[in-house]
């Protein structure tokens, strides 16, 4: 996608850049980072369902609850970081580091 100008004015581009920038930079500071104690283990490290992306998982995933929510959308983006990267902690931080910086474009988008 290609910013025009009705999108962003040239004074605005630059410190809509910079703070892009800025958010995926302090993001990246969690690449380095295992996963928790939190709820990784229900959501990630022990979830069966992540484990092999098929139809009947995708199926199991979009009527499953997990950590008492329903949320298949993470659930499934679980399952399609593991089968690529595996258990690999680097791969669902860059993930979520990406994830967040489209959030503050789509967030300016709607402003």
């Amino acid at each position: 996608m290609k910013l025009s100008n009705t999108l962003l004015f040239p004074a605005q581009k630059k410190w809509f850049f910079f703070v892009l920038a800025l958010v995926f930079i302090f993001f990246l500071q969690t690449l380095q980072n295992g996963f928790t104690n939190w709820d990784d283990a229900q959501q990630v490290t022990e979830n069966p369902d992540i484990i092999k992306l098929s139809f009947q998982n995708i199926k199991i995933i979009f009527s499953s609850f997990y950590v008492g929510m329903y949320q298949p959308l993470a659930t499934f983006c679980f399952a399609i970081i593991y089968s690529i990267a595996g258990l690999k902690p680097f791969a669902f931080h860059l993930f979520s580091a990406m994830l967040h910086t489209a959030n503050i474009f789509l967030v300016y988008l709607l402003i």
